[in-house]
């Protein structure tokens, strides 16, 4: 089912270089919607378009936003020009919505050389996590640890899979983490799109922030949005497990970030997700480091033991001595109020110090393989 809706555009709330955030009157009833100004010219009011209303219908999670299908006013046969698009890798394939990019591996990019012979990750830790809202967790404690420490900064380089959100543009973290020069590059795979670099596939994906964008520290996550059906593997929380095994095949250091919860309302994200558990004991076939708050065994037991069940016979729990107060202080540093599932860190605390730990144990992982 797909539902659409003409309206016009009676103010622009918002824009980059990328997006417009615009209000939009249907029949005298004003609703916000997304324009990607990668498939059209910008808008302005007055201006007619057409619009995908699908997701606020049936009141899925897009943040409120409905999206500019067809900008009906400025609408001419060249819509696209950008340099992107000189490739011929198909995004959104056979769909009517198809486009090209340059990936990094194709024949007519310039380093399609790197690709054409067998390459490790010599060790780069890559963090893996599920939820988007753990990416600017992780990015800003990393940062922070750095100017405590007073050390020269690592370079950060985030893979956004295609498991959420497409565009990487309808990310505010992203925007925010590069606006701070706290995210050094981004790699779109799969079917997302918009990073610095973008790629077919995780292998080639994390090649190229190895070995083009020179990581120190990579961080794998989906987009914004996450889908799931409340089954045992029906959700894209699944990708967590694939990516430790595409780590490992290279020759990386995968770090798992858990997923938990002592707030959620759905029993099966309570203590530690489903997803979670799901990804590291059925679909992970190779181990990876499991950072947690030290506090968890004498503080929730109950978790603990289901942490130690799940992660016994191929993943390593690495225990991480980080005080909670020193967690909401980091975070206080990043410009907004952070929140996962509408909840911040003094909402949920569990969520964030696992994703923190996590984080942690990266930068001392780092610092020790480096020096």
């Amino acid at each position: 089912m797909i539902k659409w809706r003409k309206g016009k555009v009676v103010e622009i709330l918002q824009e980059t270089d990328k997006i417009q955030i615009v209000k939009i009157d249907i029949r005298d009833k004003e609703v916000k919607a997304i324009h990607y100004l990668q498939f059209g010219d910008r808008l302005e009011t007055g201006d007619e378009v057409i619009l995908n209303q699908t997701a606020t219908h049936l009141r899925l999670g897009t943040g409120g936003y409905d999206f500019v299908a067809i900008p009906l006013t400025k609408y001419q046969s060249d819509l696209i020009n950008n340099q992107k698009q000189n490739g011929h890798i198909m995004k959104l394939r056979y769909t009517p919505y198809q486009f090209s990019v340059l990936s990094c591996e194709e024949q007519s990019s310039p380093y399609h050389d790197l690709f054409t012979e067998p390459k490790s990750l010599e060790g780069l830790p890559v963090l893996i996590g599920e939820l988007h809202s753990m990416l600017p967790i992780v990015v800003t404690m990393i940062r922070q640890l750095e100017i405590q420490e007073d050390l020269f900064p690592r370079r950060i380089v985030y893979i956004m899979t295609d498991g959420g959100s497409l565009p990487i543009s309808f990310s505010k973290h992203v925007a925010i983490l590069k606006e701070k020069k706290w995210l050094d590059y981004t790699i779109t795979i799969g079917h997302s799109f918009g990073g610095d670099l973008e790629a077919v596939n995780i292998y080639t994906g994390l090649l190229a922030a190895k070995h083009l964008l020179h990581a120190d520290i990579a961080v794998v996550v989906m987009g914004p949005g996450i889908v799931g059906t409340g089954t045992w593997l029906g959700h894209t929380g699944v990708e967590h497990g694939e990516i430790i095994n595409a780590v490992n095949i290279l020759k990386g250091y995968p770090i798992s970030i858990i997923r938990a919860s002592e707030m959620d309302q759905r029993s099966r994200h309570r203590g530690i997700s489903h997803h979670s558990i799901t990804a590291l004991q059925t679909i992970s076939l190779t181990s990876s480091a499991v950072p947690f708050p030290v506090w968890l065994e004498k503080d929730y037991p109950e978790i603990f033991d289901l942490l130690k069940k799940v992660t016994l016979t191929k993943h390593n729990l690495i225990p991480v001595t980080l005080k909670e107060t020193d967690v909401i202080e980091i975070l206080q540093k990043y410009p907004k109020v952070i929140t996962s599932m509408g909840r911040t860190v003094k909402d949920d605390p569990l969520f964030f110090d696992f994703v923190a730990s996590a984080a942690y144990f990266a930068h001392q992982y780092q610092k020790s393989f480096y020096s």
